[in-house]
């Protein structure tokens, strides 16, 4: 339904419960594909599209506002996720002064190899949280203080990511004290340094509380129906650093300066 020219994507190692999902992009991205790893850059006008981790690697030199993370030093290890999730793609986009972060299903692990204990990636304006907002494994407060993002948009479902188990006090090892706002994930990125709006694909229904989720007119879909209008968040960049973002479903929208 969407013409795609070029596809960009790791390569082919993959478990055999996925084989099948390799198997059909290959076969659709047959004589357009391009396999890339960190470091390399796709090419669209105006914008540098950096990759910064793909098949299980890293960017291993820190962008330009890089440096040492003093964060590092008390940050939580937490074990791998499954291996494919840390083979993912993760780009890092730049328009100006404009920054745009997307891990997707990145690991704890990983996310903190990419920035300790040097932060490789820098400060960004706008993060896409990474496994749909699930902090149990992703999300690292290291992590999150060293990119410092001005926005960020949650790509949660209404019952996936933020809310699940993984991410509640219920999950936490026993005996093991974490601090409040490490037990949900928006109050953990509430309490980021500098952090000015969270926008969300969906109300969490796993955690409807409202001190839980964002404001409900930066919420793009608000219940779980099956006739479910897909309602979208869009951010609109210009190139003097002054970006908006818009909620799909109300019109709401909220403009902010690049720092």
């Amino acid at each position: 339904m969407i013409p795609i020219r070029r596809f960009y994507g790791r390569g082919d190692d993959i478990g055999k419960e996925d084989q099948q999902w390799l198997d059909s992009f290959v076969n659709a991205s047959k004589g357009r594909r391009t396999v890339v790893g960190p470091g390399d850059k796709i090419p669209i006008p105006e914008i540098e599209t950096l990759v910064v981790a793909s098949d299980g690697k890293l960017l291993d030199t820190a962008v330009q506002d890089g440096g040492p993370n003093p964060l590092c030093a008390t940050a939580e290890d937490k074990v791998a996720a499954r291996p494919e999730n840390q083979r993912m793609v993760g780009m890092l986009l730049t328009f100006g002064r404009f920054k745009f972060l997307a891990l997707i299903d990145l690991d704890w692990e990983k996310e903190m190899e990419l920035v300790c204990p040097i932060n490789k990636l820098g400060r960004v304006t706008v993060y896409q949280t990474s496994r749909h907002g699930s902090f149990g494994d992703a999300g690292s407060p290291a992590m999150l203080g060293a990119i410092r993002p001005q926005v960020v948009v949650m790509n949660n479902g209404p019952r996936k990511g933020m809310g699940q188990a993984d991410a509640t006090k219920s999950n936490n090892p026993p005996g093991k004290t974490v601090a409040a706002y490490e037990e949900n994930t928006y109050l953990r990125l509430t309490s980021t340094p500098g952090l000015e709006g969270v926008w969300q694909s969906h109300l969490s229904l796993l955690d409807p509380d409202p001190h839980h989720n964002t404001a409900e007119n930066m919420i793009a879909n608000m219940e779980d129906t099956a006739d479910c209008k897909g309602n979208w968040i869009k951010a609109s960049v210009a190139p003097d650093g002054k970006f908006t973002v818009t909620n799909g479903r109300n019109g709401f929208s909220k403009t902010y300066v690049v720092h």
